[in-house]
């Protein structure tokens, strides 16, 4: 198995995972902290798909004219 991760942000990360078999999982995440003491933080995970991917990757290309 083998993990890759970009960092986003302190807590906000791309982690992709290749396994022996040669399938491959790409997961957004990230934790949203609570402003309140009473309430835990959110940790949130976001299955991405090749069709999702292509998404990002063509709005990032517009966005930023590349």
């Amino acid at each position: 198995m083998e993990t890759k991760q970009v960092e986003i942000g302190a807590t906000c990360h791309l982690t992709s995972t290749v396994y022996s078999g040669g399938s491959m999982d790409v997961y957004l995440d990230y934790i949203e902290h609570s402003a309140d003491h009473w309430h835990s933080d959110t940790e949130t995970s976001l299955d991405i798909d090749k069709d999702k991917a292509v998404e990002i990757i063509n709005f990032l290309k517009d966005a930023f004219s590349i």
